[in-house]
């Protein structure tokens, strides 16, 4: 069998359901996006077993020039994924210019990811997906991506979560200030990187955005223990926006953000307060979406 056909059959292969489980893998290539000079883009998709509706997909994007496709074999995301009925797509975005899509000033890559869900729709049968609300995870240029898809497209996005971003959030007046999202910043990353971060994330906590910042002071840019924090706060804020079933694939409807019922955190102490017991105003405070993530929040920055 030629080089050829034998990646069709790869190919093949995964599209179709696992038997043995019900759960399908699919791969989407995308060849490349010459408008931001990359050369392979492409991507992989993991439906739970059983999945008879999903509510929303997760994205997970690596750092620059990482193939983020095996991240959807993870046991961790998967259970994340199956929890709340979630597809999980991994991305990869590969061989070319390290800057110009991860910038995507023109959203090509956002884009990109959009036409990604409704491939992914349409192979797994699933119409719903094609229009299903967005939850990102990213490490260091895939955050900063994910970033750039919360200003491409708010009114999908769910939340976000970033590993060692360089930049922090976009601070556009577009709607990327209601999005919950969580920012794990090393004190010891590069300083111009630490600096821009907190700069874009105190801009918007001024503003009232539900934004969690946790500067851990013995990390650089690795991802440390970044991700299981990450994972119980996607696990919260999705569990806290996610519309019922029978509405999100309607509508994409996305509830808002409750604050009386969060915690806050004292970025000095680290002790965490249920909202109406923290001693200072709730803004000097840092969101909390509940008491899990608070817990995990105060156990990462300890760690």
């Amino acid at each position: 069998m030629s080089p050829v056909m034998q990646k069709t059959a790869a190919i093949l292969f995964c599209t179709f359901p696992t038997l043995l489980t019900g759960q399908q893998i699919l791969e989407w290539d995308a060849g490349g996006l010459p408008e931001v000079k990359l050369q392979t883009v492409q991507y992989r998709c993991y439906l739970p077993p059983d999945a008879t509706f999903v509510r929303g997909v997760l994205v997970l994007i690596p750092g620059t020039h990482g193939d983020g496709r095996p991240l959807v074999n993870d046991r961790g995301w998967r259970s994340l994924a199956e929890k709340h009925h979630l597809a999980v797509v991994g991305c990869r975005f590969s061989d070319g210019d390290f800057a110009l899509y991860q910038d995507d000033k023109k959203f090509v890559t956002c884009r990109s990811i959009e036409e990604a869900v409704r491939k992914f729709a349409e192979m797994s049968q699933h119409p719903e997906m094609a229009r299903a609300p967005l939850a990102f995870w990213g490490m260091s240029a895939g955050s900063n991506l994910s970033a750039r898809f919360c200003r491409f497209n708010p009114r999908r996005v769910l939340c976000f979560a970033s590993s060692k971003g360089t930049r922090g959030p976009t601070r556009d007046k577009n709607g990327t200030e209601e999005i919950p999202m969580l920012f794990a910043v090393g004190a010891k990353d590069n300083s111009t990187w630490v600096e821009n971060s907190l700069r874009n994330i105190a801009s918007g906590v001024r503003k009232g955005a539900p934004w969690t910042l946790a500067l851990h002071p013995e990390e650089g840019h690795g991802i440390g223990g970044s991700v299981t924090l990450a994972r119980i706060y996607l696990d919260s804020i999705i569990q806290r926006r996610l519309a019922p079933p029978a509405e999100a694939g309607k509508t994409g409807r996305i509830k808002p953000v409750r604050r009386d019922d969060a915690w806050l955190g004292d970025p000095q102490t680290l002790k965490i307060f249920p909202f109406r017991d923290f001693p200072a105003a709730p803004s000097k405070g840092i969101y909390l979406p509940d008491e899990k993530t608070a817990i995990a929040w105060q156990k990462y920055l300890q760690g």
